[in-house]
């Protein structure tokens, strides 16, 4: 299935053009934190049940804040960990008129803020929830302005320099990225990325096959061969059962790496009965899990053989996953969708690391939620 491949193009903000990074950098850096301003001993309530709230509710802890309830349009009952009820916004008005309320979502944020003030919330009892400032502006300075500048400067299109800008200030300030375009297909821009009928693809993290199935629903059955690395061995039973319907699919048991060993892996406790982390700082098991390279394992595989895209989810790892792909991304040039938010430098050091491998790439980055993930790089 041969997909249009539209090469990115400088896009104007109107006439707001972007100005050097200096001075966007001095413009992020008079900007005021946007923290919720919630006392000690008020009544608070959380409005939202999804990942968002599990950080809420450690943030509450740190700062000794107790929540009365979580409010939610469609769940009802009481929330496992905590023991609070989950209540409908109209039985929050009826019951905590008073509350103040910390939205805990960032999608649908502007919705739920305007359904308060509509049943009758004062906007100033009103709190979006934001990730505490990550780093100082010193810090940032001494350790990361070079590297920022530098992608500023590489990239090539307004959408993906302006990322450059929205992610450090996210840092800085704890704004969140907004999406950069309407479509939901992360990994699989088909603004960016031509998918052509053979491909050999690498799922790296594939969690329990949902990306390889939707690779699957963008091309059909026509590919090559799909591999699927997965170091957490019960979302690699679920993506072996998920996954069984199709033909030429690997499903690797292992995690990504700049060579093969044994690393600790931490997996987080989630809780999919009511989508929330644990409340203690203590929030990961600790396994041990084994750990390849893509060049050993692709080792004395044909050259026609070889990934055509790897796509890389990997929890921080990105970077020596890259380290261990240099003979493939030298001699292939696969296409490329790479998770750079893990870690704050990644969106220039892992830029600067495959063009450093492969020059003939061209760049461009794109964000796919509103909040703080979701950022991927795309070399193609």
């Amino acid at each position: 299935m041969k997909m249009q491949n539209v090469i990115p193009q400088l896009n104007n903000y109107g006439d707001n053009m972007l100005k050097s990074f200096e001075e966007e950098f001095l413009l992020i850096k008079s900007c005021k934190s946007n923290r919720e301003n919630l006392k000690t001993g008020e009544k608070i309530a959380l409005y939202g049940s999804g990942f968002v709230l599990g950080i809420a509710l450690l943030h509450c802890e740190k700062e000794n804040l107790t929540p009365v309830c979580i409010c939610d349009t469609y769940k009802k009952g009481t929330h496992t960990i905590t023991g609070l009820p989950i209540i409908t916004p109209e039985q929050l008005l009826q019951e905590h008129s008073n509350a103040r309320v910390l939205i805990t979502t960032f999608r649908y944020e502007e919705q739920i803020k305007e359904h308060l003030l509509n049943i009758g919330f004062s906007q100033d009892n009103i709190f979006p929830f934001r990730f505490p400032p990550r780093i100082t502006f010193d810090e940032f300075k001494e350790k990361h302005y070079d590297g920022y500048e530098w992608a500023y400067n590489f990239f090539a299109d307004d959408i993906s320099k302006k990322l450059v800008l929205d992610f450090a200030r996210s840092h800085l300030t704890n704004e969140i990225i907004m999406q950069t375009n309407d479509t939901d297909d992360k990994y699989f821009d088909n603004g960016i990325i031509d998918i052509s009928k053979s491909e050999v693809f690498v799922d790296g993290g594939a969690f329990t096959g949902d990306t390889a199935e939707k690779f699957i629903d963008i091309v059909g059955s026509e590919y090559s061969k799909i591999y699927c690395f997965e170091p957490e061995t019960g979302n690699c039973a679920k993506a072996r059962e998920n996954l069984s319907k199709y033909n030429r699919i690997e499903i690797i048991n292992k995690g990504l790496w700049d060579f093969q060993t044994q690393l600790e892996f931490a997996k987080d406790k989630y809780n999919p009965e009511d989508s929330s982390f644990v409340l203690n700082l203590d929030i990961f098991d600790k396994t041990i899990i084994p750990v390849c390279s893509l060049d050993e394992y692709f080792s004395g595989i044909p050259e026609d053989e070889l990934p055509t895209f790897i796509k890389l989810d990997i929890e921080g790892a990105e970077k020596n996953a890259l380290q261990g792909a240099v003979k493939i991304i030298k001699q292939a040039k696969p296409k490329l969708a790479i998770c750079v938010y893990h870690k704050i430098e990644d969106i220039y050091e892992l830029t600067r690391l495959i063009y450093n491998i492969n020059n003939e790439y061209r760049f461009v980055l794109r964000h796919y939620d509103k909040g703080y993930h979701s950022t991927l790089l795309y070399a193609f």
